[in-house]
């Protein structure tokens, strides 16, 4: 089960659930930071036990139990529980996954942006198949660029507006934006499951036509490998001849039922229009669609999403 909302929206909500007396626990992991990492700290865990009670795990007048660490540093429930839980949060939006197997959810915000991704970045994320398939998104807009004059010298932004490409040039840069979030979070989901940061991608892959993704056998280190700390290389020496959980990465594009409106990168309307959050999880079981909690005005309700893309991990 998912859920969605403004941060500040759910700290309304679900933020009475926690207190200092009935949960000191969370109040001093969050105690010497600042006030905006403090806020999204303290949401979260009221989230967390929202969701709790809401599934029946936990007794609305029990406190949230107190959180283990994982062999990675990755914060899990007490295993006499039976759930797993991963949280997400962009641009003042949260999602939280909760479930009787792993979890990893990732949320990102996709808007039109003419500043690509690095080719760099892109080349060393994505398989050849992501990457061709993402270049022949873009490919339009790189061409309408060219012929405006607009195509920048290195490392800067065009110098045009979106308004100044045609409909069908501005319709790829909608898609070639989203599909580099999908394919990110995809991987953001499948890192934080096992606990990790996306640097680790380079032993990643995602097989776009075949329908499923895993690690490359090939780059992940033995632990002879590993001669320096790089947690990374641990990381990757502990997973070295480990399955990892059975079950699906899953990508949507969230409904446009979120005021995108204040988020302060979207500087024209053009961008507020089209921009889309965009989720991604891990899951033992999907379907082809997701089950949302979204938080609105009267409260939490349910709404299915479509899913955009569902690889099997393995």
């Amino acid at each position: 089960m998912l859920w969605v909302g403004a941060i500040d929206a759910l700290w309304a909500q679900c933020g009475p659930l926690l207190s200092p007396e009935r949960e000191p626990w969370v109040f001093a992991a969050c105690a010497d930071s600042g006030s905006l990492r403090q806020h999204t700290f303290l949401t979260g865990r009221a989230l967390l036990k929202h969701a709790l009670i809401e599934q029946g795990v936990l007794a609305e007048n029990r406190p949230l139990p107190e959180l283990a660490l994982s062999e990675h540093g990755r914060p899990c429930l007490p295993e006499a529980l039976g759930f797993d839980f991963n949280l997400s949060h962009a641009y003042g939006f949260m999602a939280l996954s909760l479930g009787s197997g792993p979890q990893g959810v990732d949320l990102e915000l996709a808007w039109p942006d003419l500043k690509r991704p690095s080719q760099s970045l892109s080349e060393r994320v994505f398989s050849p198949d992501e990457l061709a398939q993402w270049q022949a998104l873009y490919a339009p807009v790189l061409a309408e660029l060219t012929a405006l004059g607009a195509l920048p010298p290195k490392g800067r932004l065009p110098q045009v507006e979106l308004e100044a490409l045609s409909l069908p040039a501005r319709a790829a840069l909608n898609e070639a934006c989203r599909y580099f979030k999908r394919q990110w979070t995809l991987r953001e989901a499948l890192v934080k499951l096992i606990g990790s940061s996306i640097f680790v991608l380079d032993s990643m892959l995602i097989d776009v036509k075949a329908g499923y993704c895993g690690f490359k056998a090939e780059r992940i280190p033995s632990p002879s490998d590993v001669t320096t700390p790089d947690e990374d290389a641990h990381l990757l020496a502990m997973l070295a001849g480990k399955p990892l959980p059975q079950g699906y990465l899953v990508s949507a594009l969230l409904p446009p039922c979120f005021d995108l409106h204040g988020v302060p990168q979207l500087k024209s309307d053009y961008a507020k229009e089209h921009a889309t959050l965009v989720l991604s999880l891990f899951c033992p079981e999907c379907g082809d669609s997701l089950a949302l909690q979204v938080l609105g005005t009267d409260g939490f309700y349910a709404v299915p999403v479509p899913v955009v893309q569902r690889l099997v991990l393995r």
